[in-house]
């Protein structure tokens, strides 16, 4: 990896081992450089100068986190963000970077869907998902209305996952299964010879609870 115009801004003697670097007032005016975050703004004044080591040329990822201070995958999270300025002979190495920040990226979606918490459907969604799994809208509505009374409860647990109860619900409700709908379990054990507290502590296992 390299820095990207290096020889147009830093055009210094090569053979000197320079202890400064210039930094023009145009940056004041760049908006990719404004767009960047405390930390990447920070990284990118650092990878500056550590480049100025080596005539505008980076260390390899490992060596790189180590001068910067970081772990390897906030480094590759950071150059990710710094293909403005920086760019890489071997595009493998910046193709691994940016995979590796998209990863990131979806799992701190992923976590910060979880942190929002179980969001109940509304009918309709239902009735799409019964469908799609080759059920149908009265199967769908049973569903809904079953766990709509318990408040969207599995025992005394809330729902995680609403899509793997249906899921679970629909392979009871398919003919010469033993067991049968939660709604009809209710006033009595099940051909399992379990009883309905059993079946429930069932259900919230099957439900992911």
């Amino acid at each position: 990896m390299k820095i990207k115009n290096w020889k147009k801004f830093q055009h210094y003697d090569e053979s000197r081992n320079m202890i400064w670097i210039k930094v023009y007032k145009e940056l004041l005016d760049d908006l990719e450089w404004h767009k960047l975050d405390p930390l990447a703004s920070k990284m990118l004044v650092n990878c500056w100068l550590i480049a100025s080591e080596d005539n505008g040329e980076l260390p390899e990822l490992e060596t790189l986190a180590f001068r910067l201070r970081l772990s390897l995958s906030e480094t590759k999270k950071v150059i990710s963000k710094l293909n403005h300025w920086i760019k890489d002979d071997d595009s493998n190495v910046l193709a691994e970077v940016y995979q590796d920040a998209s990863l990131d990226k979806r799992r701190e979606e992923k976590k910060r869907e979880e942190k929002k918490g179980f969001k109940k459907p509304d009918i309709k969604e239902v009735e799409k998902y019964f469908n799609e799994k080759g059920s149908n809208d009265d199967e769908a509505n049973k569903f809904h209305d079953f766990y709509e009374s318990k408040g969207w409860m599995v025992g005394k647990v809330k729902m995680k996952d609403w899509e793997a109860a249906s899921r679970n619900w629909i392979k009871r409700s398919k003919p010469n299964k033993v067991s049968s709908h939660p709604m009809d379990q209710k006033r009595t054990a099940n051909n399992r010879g379990e009883t309905y507290k059993e079946q429930e502590a069932r259900w919230k296992k099957e439900a992911g609870q």
